[in-house]
Order: C-alpha cells, then sequence, then structure tokens
C-alpha cells in the first residue's frame, strides 16, 4: 500500500519536479539548457539528502547521496541492532526480497539499511547484524558518527532521540525521475520488489 511521504520528503519531491518538463514523443538531442537543469536538479538533491560521510557494514566509508543515492532505484529502511521486533521483521523481508529483485538488485536497484542508533550501532555490531541477514551486492548496511547519521535521518523523517520510536515505513524512490513512494511496515517482500521494478522501469522525463 502507498502511502502519504513525509512533509521533507514532499518539499524535495516538489523541488525536484519543478525542474521537470513534459515528455515528447520523440527523443531529441539533450540541449545545454537540458545539462544547467539537470545540474541544478542533482546540486538540490545533494543538498537536502546531504552528502555527509557514513560507513558501509564491510567498513567502507561512502557519501550518502554520492555513492548511495545519486541516480539510484532505491529502497530505503531503518534498524537498530538492538531491535528484536518491527525491524528485524522489516529486514528479514528485505532478505527475503533479494531473490525476487535477481540480478536486477546491485544494478537497477538497491537496498539501504540505516542505523537509527548511532551510538550503539558500532562498525562491528552492524557488520554482525548484517551477516544475520545474509546481504547481497546491492544491499548495503549504513552506521557511522551520530551526528551525520542523525542529519541523515531527519532529512529523511526520521529523527527520534529515542531509537524505540522510530518510523517503520519502507521509502522507496527513483531519484533520476524523483518518484518516491512510502510503504507500510507490514508490506510483503513480494509487494516491495513490484513497487522497485516499477520504479526501475520508469523512464527519466526528457529535457
Amino acid at each position: 500500500m502507498r502511502i502519504t511521504l513525509s512533509a521533507p520528503v514532499i518539499a524535495l519531491c516538489l523541488l525536484l519536479a519543478a525542474t521537470l518538463l513534459p515528455c515528447t514523443a520523440a527523443a531529441a538531442p539533450q540541449s545545454p539548457q537540458g545539462t544547467a537543469l539537470d545540474r541544478r536538479t542533482d546540486e538540490a538533491a545533494r543538498a537536502y539528502f546531504t552528502d555527509l560521510k557514513l560507513t558501509t557494514h564491510e567498513g567502507k566509508v561512502v557519501r550518502f547521496y554520492t555513492d548511495i543515492l545519486k541516480d539510484r532505484v532505491v529502497l530505503i529502511h531503518f534498524f537498530y541492532t538492538n531491535c528484536k521486533t518491527v525491524a528485524t521483521l522489516q529486514t528479514k523481508v528485505l532478505s527475503d526480497l533479494q531473490p525476487l529483485l535477481g540480478d536486477r538488485l546491485g544494478k537497477d536497484i538497491f537496498l539501504v539499511s540505516i542505523s537509527v542508533d548511532p551510538a550503539r550501532d558500532t562498525l562491528e555490531h552492524t557488520r554482525a547484524y548484517a551477516r544475520a541477514f545474509a546481504p547481497r551486492p546491492g544491499w548495503t548496511f549504513l552506521t557511522g558518527s551520530k551526528v551525520n547519521l542523525d542529519w541523515v535521518n531527519y532529512k529523511l523523517g526520521n529523527y527520534k532521540e529515542n531509537p524505540e520510536e522510530h518510523e517503520t515505513f519502507f521509502l522507496l524512490g527513483n531519484l533520476r525521475t524523483g518518484h518516491w513512494i512510502k510503504n507500510k511496515p507490514e508490506t510483503s517482500a513480494r509487494t516491495l520488489a513490484e513497487h522497485l521494478i516499477q520504479l526501475a522501469d520508469e523512464k527519466q522525463v526528457k529535457r
């Protein structure tokens, strides 16, 4: 089921949509004006989501927008390693989602799990937590400094002082088209796969 986006994400979507022009029947070479629009859209997305440094479960330092989101179709979900209920059940759904995406995982579609408890979710704990769900290439668990993760979670509409109060939605988006949808925590792996494939098959609006 699709439900309404949070206010911060709506603001971003409106900003991205404002830079898009209607599709034409025949593709045309991209004009210098189109290139400038692309650049402004990219800059706006980077400024909104932040490009702060985070650390993957494999120990790699990445920039959130540049390395994790830019030009991708993503599913974002939130976890903390001490959770034994909703977050763990959702992470299991993502584990079941992987084979449904086939070879599109890591190529057209990417899964991103973000810690909401950086104080306790050290690299060691995050790596062990991720290993329990057998992530394939294309599924990244992110931890990092509290300051950086708090900002990232805030931008995604999910900052909470108490990790146990974090939001449990799945956030799906196509960064090229600016199309974002939000799925409820009980959404099945099969439904998530359908939504992600639909997003991945969208065509970018011609400029």
